[in-house]
């Protein structure tokens, strides 16, 4: 494990029963979201993310003396993901060029990057993708999205990630909690 990193375990202390009820809770909220969406193409990749979740556990990031960035829905190399979100690109290439300059200029090689899901369409990084994240600085630790899977395999490809878990929680005051659906809110659509 990396330095500042630790899973979490089922452990009779307090913040090990924390841990995992937030797992408990986390994994209903997927499940409710599935129930939410059937029968439209996103539910596989949350049965993906229930899967995943199921079999480890939380990943607790410490800060340390370096700083901690927070990353969130990337989506490298997706194209669509430009005029949904309203992105300011031109196309893929010159958003992941903007993205992965400002990740280079902030993050520091001792910092840690928490990425808060969808790295990228997980197909499209299979030849360069994970070199490319793996070369940028920083430890990089992944709350698994929808996206990180294989569309076709269910497979996590972890992008270049240093750890990837269903839920990374930062022991921060406030305390910060990473997954890919937000607890307790059914997105739309």
């Amino acid at each position: 494990m990396t330095a500042g990193l630790r899973a979490a375990t089922a452990s009779p202390t307090a913040e090990g029963r924390n841990h995992l009820e937030l797992k408990h809770l986390y994994l209903d909220e997927l499940r409710r979201v599935l129930a939410a969406e059937k029968p439209r193409a996103w539910p596989r990749g949350i049965q993906w993310i229930i899967d995943y979740t199921e079999a480890r556990p939380v990943a607790v990031h410490r800060p340390g003396e370096h700083r901690t960035w927070v990353w969130s829905d990337l989506h490298l190399r997706h194209a669509n993901i430009i005029k949904h979100c309203g992105r300011p690109f031109t196309d893929a290439r010159d958003m992941d060029r903007a993205l992965m300059t400002a990740w280079k200029s902030a993050v520091g090689p001792n910092d840690t990057a928490l990425n808060g899901s969808d790295v990228a369409l997980a197909a499209s990084l299979r030849k360069r993708g994970p070199a490319r994240i793996r070369a940028t600085p920083g430890r990089k630790l992944l709350a698994v999205g929808n996206h990180d899977f294989g569309t076709r395999t269910g497979v996590l490809e972890p992008a270049g990630q240093d750890l990837a878990s269903g839920i990374l929680a930062v022991d921060s005051d406030p305390p910060l909690v990473l997954t890919h659906v937000p607890i307790g809110v059914v997105p739309p659509g």
